[in-house]
């Protein structure tokens, strides 16, 4: 892992860690407010996604920035727009291109997907990094057009999670004073919905627990090796789940979790790539629920899966390129 690596992965830790520290009970949900307007590119209005969007609402919360907008210093340069009051506002994000081995050559993910088995073996994959201002430092740009928030019915959240617990194969039980899934049964324990103070809380809840379901082989078979991080993977798993799909958290959500904070601090501090993993671990549970959920369709979900995957094995397998400082810094329009 080159020093840019290492530098962008302490940068999220030390935001995600001040969070923490600073909003114990509440970062859960002024995360989720922050995230309802997603993060996006200022000039080609794309969202930013996985590690950025979750790195840019983390900020975002941090410095009181309401506008969703970002965008890089040649964009707004483009655009003809000036900086303003941005001294050491840069926020510096990352992004995997796939590049061809021989030529350099560097082409867009929708290219790389249409590439055969064959000649995606002729690529690599290299880490870009680009810095973005948000909108309140950036002059001139048009105000932020007025967008309703998505908060979806009760019919709306019960049709979801009827999809997801049919199409998971999974039994939930409402009953008892807690909610937990258990591995060795296979199921779901969670109070009643009138124990909870609204159907946003109770479905929120059982969003998390969803979560942690994925564990099972029958499912994700995803690695289970530290409580308290899989904990932390839930949680951010189902505050993107949340956000995406109109939800809310209360209070008692975030008093059960409190527990796990402090843990999730020491963990973070002795090894800051615990949060990206954790991070990315997160993103691939949130596309499997929102598959279940029939809110996406196979194709995509099979395309941003294979993306996250092929992230992490080109991690796994390549660390000398990676080591050689083989980065990559250009303007491109994300």
């Amino acid at each position: 892992m080159n020093q840019k690596m290492i530098e962008f992965r302490r940068e999220l830790a030390k935001q995600f860690i001040e969070v923490l520290e600073s909003k114990p009970l509440t970062w859960t949900k002024d995360w989720i407010e922050t995230n309802r307007n997603k993060a996006y590119n200022a000039k080609t209005k794309k969202s930013y996604r996985g590690i950025n969007s979750f790195l840019l609402s983390i900020v975002s919360m941090q410095r009181g920035y309401t506008d969703p907008r970002f965008a890089t210093f040649n964009q707004i340069k483009s655009m003809g727009l000036s900086l303003e009051n941005a001294k050491g506002k840069g926020i510096r994000i990352e992004y995997w291109m796939p590049r061809h081995i021989l030529t350099k050559e560097i082409i867009t993910w929708s290219a790389y997907n249409q590439l055969t088995l064959e000649e995606k073996a002729e690529y690599m994959l290299l880490p870009k990094y680009s810095v973005v201002f948000n909108a309140a430092h950036i002059k001139g740009l048009e105000p932020l057009p007025q967008k309703e928030v998505n908060i979806i019915d009760e019919f709306q959240m019960k049709e979801y999670f009827e999809k997801l617990i049919k199409n998971m194969h999974i039994s939930v039980f409402e009953k008892g004073n807690d909610a937990y899934y258990n591995i060795i049964k296979d199921h779901i324990m969670i109070p009643k919905k009138t124990h909870f103070k609204s159907q946003y809380s109770f479905y929120s809840t059982l969003a998390h627990e969803l979560s942690h379901a994925t564990l099972h082989p029958s499912r994700m078979n995803r690695k289970h090796d530290n409580y308290s991080i899989e904990e932390l993977r839930a949680e951010i798993a189902s505050c993107i789940f949340c956000a995406e799909n109109g939800l809310e958290l209360d209070e008692e959500h975030m008093e059960n979790h409190k527990a796990y904070i402090q843990d999730w601090i020491s963990n973070i501090k002795e090894k800051p790539t615990i949060l990206i993993e954790s991070i990315k671990d997160a993103e691939k549970i949130v596309n499997y629920l929102e598959y279940q959920a029939e809110l996406i369709s196979k194709k995509d979900y099979e395309e941003l899966d294979e993306q996250v995957l092929i992230i992490e094995e080109n991690n796994k397998e390549r660390p000398l390129e990676i080591q050689k400082n083989e980065t990559f810094e250009y303007e491109k329009n994300f």
